[in-house]
């Protein structure tokens, strides 16, 4: 597996997480990918992701934080 920079995980991480708001506003995942620039089973992939950590925090997740 090539290494990944910590700035573009940084990026990555930042998409999962638009990924995950844009998803509780009620959109698709297909609209999330076009908004995003992502196919629709990466989104998938991160929303399930973000969700398993949203249940492992035990907060409402309210948005990206910096």
């Amino acid at each position: 597996m090539p290494k990944v920079s910590p700035y573009r995980m940084k990026r990555i991480q930042v998409k999962k997480e638009q990924a995950y708001y844009l998803h509780k506003q009620g959109n698709t995942l297909r609209d999330i990918g076009k908004i995003l620039d992502m196919s629709h089973e990466w989104v998938r992939g991160a929303i399930e992701e973000m969700t398993i950590l949203d249940k492992e925090n035990k907060e409402e997740y309210t948005g990206i934080k910096d």
